[in-house]
């Protein structure tokens, strides 16, 4: 009985003291978009399309600015440090993200034009960050002009349209 209630005070005392496995909290931030030039000669109306695909190619979709919102072309300079997406990553896991720079327009007469668009797949290995960036071309055109570590800067040029996004993966 003894030994039982020793094993039982040295078990309560290693689970006391272990540390719980804790997920990593990552984000994918829009740090700014300038415009070049504009599809509309009123100015374009823009948001983000955002799919992140999980584990068993689990998704999410979503528009940023939540529909029906959307930013103004000649208001961009308000635009900045936008959060896109955040998730905590459990060791291990992966996503991969595409995210599209996008011209709204008012449907049925006229659908939304893509721009622009990215893919980034990001991973907790061992709890260090790992992530890999790529251009996503579906239709659009996107070009890489600048990379530093986690951040990336594009210049998105579809439907006459040309912006300059710059995108930062945290780690918070």
């Amino acid at each position: 009985m003894k030994q039982s209630i020793r094993n039982l005070s040295v078990m309560s005392l290693l689970a006391l003291f272990s540390l719980p496995v804790s997920a990593m909290p990552v984000k994918l931030v829009l740090d700014f978009i300038e415009v070049a030039n504009t599809s509309e000669t009123r100015g374009d109306e823009l948001y983000f399309n955002v799919t992140s695909y999980g584990k068993d190619r689990d998704y999410d979709h979503y528009q940023v600015p939540s529909f029906p919102t959307h930013w103004f072309s000649d208001r961009l300079e308000e635009v900045k440090d936008v959060v896109l997406w955040e998730k905590d990553l459990e060791e291990g896991e992966s996503v991969e993200l595409i995210v599209s720079l996008t011209e709204r327009d008012v449907p049925p007469w006229n659908i939304d034009d893509l721009i622009g668009s990215i893919k980034v797949k990001v991973m907790n290995d061992d709890d260090d960050l790992a992530y890999k960036w790529s251009l996503y071309a579906d239709r659009g055109d996107t070009e890489l002009l600048e990379q530093d570590d986690e951040n990336n800067v594009y210049k998105m040029t579809g439907d006459d349209s040309e912006y300059t996004v710059s995108f930062t993966l945290y780690e918070s």
